[in-house]
């Protein structure tokens, strides 16, 4: 299913099969929108990236949304995530900081954005809030968490916009250096 979007862009639903075909894409968006300040992630983040992104493909309730130049060559950005779980490392590192009222508010029956990335000079554009909205829009879950590096970036911001609330602040993942945001955003109620 595709849906026209503003600025000559489209945004697409890939599905766990066409991952592998747009991975290098993906890889290069992730590369440009995670190096500049603040991020500064090196090269070996992104090869990490490259390495887990079939494997999160095969996860279930995987979802995935690309933004295409017009014509259909070239992405702008992409978001994916799948249902947040006990066993897989985010959900694991996360809910053991946490107390048990917060993860059985938050982490029952949620949806996890693992990442949402737009190449630094299509940003500003709405490319990143389109991408959002359709990666979320047909979810179940409950409740959608992720985790965004804790300062002022435009991810931080298209949050902040959407309705997401810090669930943690200053919170550390084991073997990287600068603190995140855990952030949630209530898809439906009990």
């Amino acid at each position: 299913m595709v849906a026209k979007a503003n600025y000559d862009s489209q945004i697409v639903e890939l599905f766990p099969a066409e991952v592998t075909r747009w991975e290098q894409e993906m890889v290069d968006v992730y590369r440009q929108a995670f190096k500049p300040p603040p991020y500064e992630k090196g090269e070996d983040v992104v090869l990490n990236f490259r390495s887990t992104l079939q494997k999160h493909a095969d996860r279930e309730g995987f979802r995935c949304v690309a933004a295409r130049a017009a014509g259909g060559s070239g992405l702008s950005g992409f978001g994916y995530g799948y249902i947040s779980q006990p066993g897989q490392w985010w959900h694991n590192e996360v809910v053991r900081q946490l107390d048990a009222d917060t993860v059985e508010e938050w982490f029952v029956d949620a949806f996890e954005i693992v990442e949402l990335a737009v190449r630094p000079e299509m940003q500003g554009r709405g490319i990143g809030g389109r991408l959002h909205d359709r990666l979320l829009h047909p979810v179940v879950q409950r409740t959608a968490v992720l985790s965004t590096l804790d300062a002022e970036t435009r991810g931080l911001h298209l949050y902040r916009k959407r309705g997401w609330k810090v669930i943690a602040a200053g919170f550390h993942f084991r073997g990287v250096r600068d603190p995140y945001l855990i952030m949630g955003l209530r898809l439906r109620k009990r």
